[in-house]
């Protein structure tokens, strides 16, 4: 293989829950929209009783459908406290 050639791998975003997440009391609207079920409710051990949201990276396709605002400010029916982020992760 030529040294001088090198393959790009596409960098890919995932969902990134916020610290202020609250897990909506018990009921996630995130969850509704997530098509691969990327994203799990887990108990608050530092807030008992609260919950709070985590994202399974590997199931998570990056669809953006979980979060409030999409690329250019266009509202989403996602989290009704913008507690959800896209972020890009590299690939190695």
């Amino acid at each position: 293989m030529d040294a001088s050639v090198v393959t790009r791998k596409k960098a890919r975003k995932i969902a990134s829950v916020q610290p202020w997440c609250t897990g909506c009391s018990g009921a996630p609207v995130c969850m509704i929209y997530c098509k691969k079920n990327a994203l799990m409710l887990i108990k608050d051990s530092l807030y008992y009783p609260f919950s709070i949201m985590v994202v399974d990276e590997a199931a998570c396709i990056g669809c953006g459908a979980c979060v409030t605002k999409g690329e250019n400010g266009i509202y989403l029916s996602g989290c009704p406290w913008n507690a959800i982020r896209m972020v890009t992760v590299s690939l190695s």
